[in-house]
């Protein structure tokens, strides 16, 4: 606890030298009290004394009490809510995620597709990151902006499951229109399932750290596929992270073995079937070894887990920072008190306690 303004409570010394003064001036007699004449002034003082007549004395004590909660109230005592941690210097993620067809294979456990896997294991990694600002790209036909840079841990995970979301949606769609069960045209999103941009990808998740200012910055960029879109090859766009001091961790996700999908027949059922999906891991390597990061592979759930992991470790520094408090003004209550004592001091004297003269 603490007082804005300690300086008020001097007032507290004006209140008692109040006190003392009039405690003088009484017994010197430049107060006299009231009085009234009586004819037997010894009968009356054999009289016993009341609770009426001993509490009306203390009625000038609530005043006091009052001129004191009010002294206090104007130092405004303030009580600290919480500590606040001010981030100096962190490292710039961005998490550049191959959203492609491809990642539709389920290898990675269950009948889960290789993107929701990847979808579990980033979110755990953002939730460990949160000395650091982070954001999303994915990439498939084109490259997307999912989350801009942010230190909102939580807003980020967010955004990774709801472009899960959204990507499961149109995998869903565009695997009934490739069935021939809906007879329109493909929509941009659809579209993008068909290819595999890697360096526009990469590029896009450069841009979003080109002005960043971080101690470190990193891009994580998993695939699990060949360059197959886009208008920037994978080489030239490690040539540009390495330009603007850009670490990237290149993961392939996946093997070169069939891997199970689910897809639809022309009567609407889904059915199992078998598919290769080939990792590019020439290129991969290359963009990691350009770029000053590392490459990792990643052929089920438990070794993708353990990739993020090492990342995770690999990623670390020093953050100055400095605590400071919130605080809660405590002065109402005090205020409300006063004007209560006054109150109540009012009341009893003009009706319980009231003294004549």
């Amino acid at each position: 606890m603490r007082f804005e303004s300690p300086w008020s409570l001097l007032l507290l010394g004006l209140i008692l030298l109040g006190l003392v003064v009039r405690l003088l001036m009484v017994q010197a007699g430049f107060m006299p009290r009231p009085g009234l004449l009586f004819s037997n002034l010894g009968a009356f003082l054999r009289q016993p004394r009341s609770w009426r007549l001993r509490a009306s004395r203390g009625l000038g004590l609530l005043r006091v009490l009052a001129c004191v909660a009010i002294v206090v109230a104007l130092a405004r005592p303030q009580i600290g809510r919480k500590e606040t941690l001010v981030r100096s210097e962190g490292i710039d993620i961005v998490l550049a995620i191959d959203g492609s067809g491809s990642m539709m294979a389920e290898d990675f456990g269950g009948s889960r597709t290789r993107l929701e896997h990847v979808s579990d294991v980033a979110r755990e990694f953002i939730k460990k990151r949160v000395d650091d600002r982070l954001g999303i790209v994915t990439f498939g036909e084109y490259a997307y902006t999912r989350c801009p840079m942010t230190l909102d841990v939580g807003l980020v995970a967010d955004f990774m499951e709801r472009s899960t979301k959204d990507w499961l949606q149109a995998l869903d769609s565009y695997q009934r229109k490739k069935a021939g069960l809906i007879d329109e045209p493909l929509t941009p999103r659809e579209r993008d399932l068909e290819g595999t941009a890697i360096g526009d990808g990469l590029l896009t998740a450069i841009s979003r750290l080109e002005d960043s200012k971080a101690k470190s910055k990193v891009v994580v960029l998993l695939s699990d596929g060949a360059q197959t879109a886009g208008e920037t090859s994978p080489a030239d766009a490690a040539a540009l992270a390495k330009r603007f001091g850009v670490k990237v961790y290149t993961i392939g996700a996946g093997s070169d073995r069939p891997s199970v999908v689910t897809l639809y027949d022309r009567l609407g059922r889904k059915h199992k079937a078998t598919q290769a999906f080939l990792i590019d891991e020439a290129t991969l390597k290359e963009i990691a070894e350009t770029t000053g990061g590392r490459y990792f592979h990643a052929d089920d759930r438990a070794a993708l887990e353990a990739v993020y992991d090492e990342i995770d470790r690999l990623e670390k520094t020093e953050i100055s920072s400095r605590n400071f408090r919130e605080w809660d003004e405590r002065f109402p209550p005090l205020v409300w008190l006063a004007l209560a004592l006054m109150a109540v001091e009012a009341l009893l004297g003009a009706t319980i306690l009231r003294r004549l003269p």
